[in-house]
């Protein structure tokens, strides 16, 4: 099998100073999960990844719970649940686009 015959034919871009919600956004409608990123010449400055964008809010997410104590006082449920109240508010308009373009 050759990349040609899977590969999506137009190449979507988003632009460095997007917000992170409007290009989560954007992905999802266009069923990807990455996208270059590119400056306001059109130059490739980097590369945006839904899953390591997730990866590292829940990073981020445990390294502030640690700081603050906080870690010591949550059960592993509780942990799971505020990391989920965090996605889930991340992708709920997602969701909502989804299931309206299944019906």
């Amino acid at each position: 099998m050759l990349i040609e015959e899977i590969m999506l034919p137009e190449v979507i871009t988003v632009n460095d100073f997007d917000l992170i919600e409007d290009v989560i956004a954007f992905l999802a409608r266009r069923k990807v999960n990455g996208a270059p990123v590119v400056d306001l010449e059109q130059r490739p400055v980097g590369y945006f990844s839904s899953p390591l964008f997730f990866r590292q809010l829940i990073e981020s997410a445990q390294k502030e719970i640690a700081i603050t104590g906080i870690l010591c006082l949550l059960s592993e449920k509780k942990l799971k649940s505020f990391l989920l109240r965090k996605f889930l508010n991340l992708w709920s308009p997602i969701l909502i686009i989804w299931r309206r373009m299944k019906d």
